[in-house]
């Protein structure tokens, strides 16, 4: 069984945006092969002023994508509390018209070294950006319970869950300390 856990804000607008900028380059491509010719024939200052207006044109695209990649559109747990639970997120994927499906285990959740902007977590090497107001603090916490680094968005929550897990791992350390010295 799935649930659905996220749901990003911006999720329409940025697929909007996405399909409208990967419609530009053909259509610039195909009129600038029609129109050669004349374009061709225009003074050099001219003709290079439009090619490099339609180079930047087939470049914001890619650049696009190279930013949106990141923002989740939509995230799901199956199987929660069960062995074989996963999450799927749904990106944009390279084609600017479609969705990329990544699937991952709470395990292979961690937080970026030092902090970075557009980057909410990492999953499988890759950067992730969301809006944690759209998840719920349970299903947040749940998420990332076995992550490692800090969580610079949550800065004060995250360090005192490492203070507390320092000190359960002192903890132990001591009793298994004194148990091996009680056992002879």
């Amino acid at each position: 069984m799935s649930r659905i856990v996220y749901v990003g804000a911006a999720a329409q607008r940025v697929k909007t945006i996405s399909k409208s900028l990967s419609v530009v380059p053909p259509a610039l491509g195909a009129t600038i092969a029609i129109k050669w010719t004349k374009i061709a024939a225009l003074a050099p200052l001219v003709k290079y002023s439009v090619l490099t207006l339609t180079a930047v044109q087939f470049i914001i695209p890619v650049i696009f994508y190279h930013t949106a990649k990141r923002y989740i559109f939509q995230m799901k747990v199956q199987n929660q509390f069960e062995d074989d639970e996963k999450y799927e997120m749904l990106t944009l994927s390279p084609t600017l018209w479609t969705t990329r499906k990544t699937s991952f285990t709470t395990k292979e959740v961690s937080f970026p070294d030092n902090p970075e902007a557009l980057t909410s977590f990492i999953v499988q090497n890759r950067r992730f950006l969301w809006d944690q107001q759209n998840v719920t603090e349970d299903d947040y916490d749940y998420l990332t319970r076995f992550a490692s680094g800090i969580d610079y968005e949550n800065l004060d929550s995250s360090i005192s869950k490492q203070k507390e897990i320092n000190e359960l791992l002192n903890k132990r350390q001591k009793f298994s300390s004194r148990s091996k010295n009680r056992d002879p």
